[in-house]
Order: structure tokens, then C-alpha cells, then sequence
């Protein structure tokens, strides 16, 4: 056989291994310590649950109540923290993903998760919005579907979540809050766009509704569930300024679980 051929069957053959590499390595399932899969086709919206780790305490009960009520979720879900694993708390599982960002203020922090997540669309949650009732994942793809076909930059879920444009800045009347960090459905690269690096949370949810009011035509992209849907995300805020509010013990109690915390570290356990 002549040289030139035995040089193409080489290539061939050196592309062929290539390929089913590719393809094995793309069949792993994704694992929480791994971090997300880069593969092809995944779903185009992705839930994060944004945290820190100060905040670990809440991870417990934040999977119980997910698990509770979206136990097999169509979408991957992200968990962003600082540098601390979310190991035992959230089982290790195809869906699950970690997102270490590092220490810094809560814009660079999100940022840095956003950047790891290849989805187009994110449902935005923290770690103390426990779920109270079933999450239908239709309930999801249809808001996912309805914010497509608009092209929305942002959709709010929870109750009362109806805004006016144009009213005076008043922090204290839900009405003024064209978006919010409750849970909602948000395009990424819209949200990316309104982050700053050296943000604190009520710094961007403030600045990015003063702008919003000032641009009728970006605000009309962002809208309320309510405004498609009579369903809202079951969900409550369960603390307040770190501190676990009565709700969340309540709900804790009814699952026959106790939050115990010894040397800054969460145990749930059963009740006595």
C-alpha cells in the first residue's frame, strides 16, 4: 500500500478516537462536585439557588423542601457557594451541580455563577426560600415558554408580584419593584448585564429598578406570572437578617425535624 494511504487511514483513525472520547466523556453523568456538564443539547433554563457559605445552615432545609415537592426537576439545579462543599447536605445526583465562586461581595459572587452556567435562562432563588407546596414542572416550562415567545428579560413568580412603571421611588411599596431577587425566571445575559462586580444585593435590586422605571420600553420586557398564569412559586422566606423566622420552624416541626446548630455548623435532626 502506497504511503499517502496508510497516512489518511492514520488520520481516520486518530479522528474516529477522537470523536467516541467526545462522546463517552459527554454520557457521564454530571456530580455535584464536578461541577456542570459541557455537553451538547442541555436544557436552556437552569435553576441557581445563590448562597454563601455563612449561610450553610439553610442548605439542609432548603433540599428538604425541594426534594419534598420537585423531586425529579427537568431542569439542572446550580448550587453557588463561596469555597465550602455542599456535601452531605445535597446528595450527589445527576441534576446537581456546585458552583464554587469564591469569596467577594454579592455581585462578583453571582457573576462568577452565572459565568459557569451554560443555560439561557436562570430561575433565581437563595438558599432561605424553602418550598411549600408542589412546583410543577409544567408550571416552569410554561412560564419558560410564555417569557420566550416575548422575549422577556425577566418574569416574576411569586404572589403579588404586579408592579407600575413611572411611580416615585418608594422601597417600601411592592408596586414600585419592576423585578425583584424573589424567585423568577430571568434571561442571563439581561441579569449579567445589570450586575456590578462590587454590589450588594439591595444596591442592585435598587439600581436596576431606578433604571427600569427610567426606560419604559426595558421594563415593559419585564412582567408578573400573574399577568399568563393564576399559579405563583409555594414558596416562604424563611429568616430574616441571618435568623431563622417562626415560618421556618414551623415548617421544620411539621416535618418532625429540629435546627441545631453546634460550633457554626447545621444538623437536622429528628425531633425529641
Amino acid at each position: 500500500m502506497e504511503p499517502v494511504t496508510w497516512a489518511w487511514i492514520f488520520i481516520a483513525l486518530g479522528v474516529m478516537a477522537l470523536v467516541l472520547s467526545v462522546v463517552l466523556r459527554s454520557s457521564e453523568p454530571g456530580s455535584i462536585l464536578q461541577g456542570p456538564r459541557t455537553i451538547r443539547n442541555l436544557p436552556t433554563a437552569g435553576i441557581l439557588v445563590h448562597s454563601f457559605d455563612g449561610y450553610r445552615r439553610y442548605w439542609p432545609g432548603w433540599y428538604h423542601f425541594f426534594q419534598k415537592h420537585h423531586s425529579d426537576p427537568v431542569w439542572p439545579i446550580y448550587f453557588a457557594t463561596e469555597e465550602k462543599s455542599v456535601a452531605p447536605w445535597i446528595p450527589d445526583h445527576p441534576q446537581h451541580h456546585h458552583l464554587l465562586t469564591g469569596k467577594g461581595s454579592w455581585g462578583y459572587r453571582l457573576m462568577e455563577a452565572l459565568k459557569k452556567m451554560p443555560e439561557e435562562y436562570v430561575l433565581y432563588m437563595q438558599e432561605d426560600m424553602w418550598l411549600t407546596g408542589t412546583l410543577r414542572p409544567d408550571y416552569l416550562q410554561e412560564a419558560l415558554t410564555r417569557m420566550k415567545s416575548l422575549n422577556l428579560n425577566q418574569m416574576k413568580l411569586q404572589s403579588n408580584c404586579q408592579h407600575v412603571v413611572g411611580m416615585p421611588t418608594d422601597y417600601n411599596n411592592s408596586l414600585w419593584y419592576v423585578v425583584s431577587h424573589q424567585p423568577g425566571l430571568w434571561k442571563k445575559s439581561f441579569l449579567m448585564s445589570s450586575l456590578d462586580p462590587t454590589s450588594s444585593p439591595f444596591q442592585h435590586e435598587t439600581q436596576l429598578n431606578d433604571n427600569l422605571h427610567r426606560r419604559p420600553d426595558l421594563a415593559s420586557l419585564c412582567r408578573c406570572n400573574q399577568d399568563f398564569v393564576s399559579a405563583t412559586f409555594p414558596y416562604e422566606d424563611v429568616s430574616r437578617q441571618g435568623r431563622l423566622r417562626d415560618v421556618g420552624h414551623q415548617m421544620l416541626e411539621q416535618e418532625g425535624l429540629e435546627f441545631v446548630t453546634e460550633k457554626d455548623e447545621v444538623m437536622y435532626r429528628a425531633a425529641q
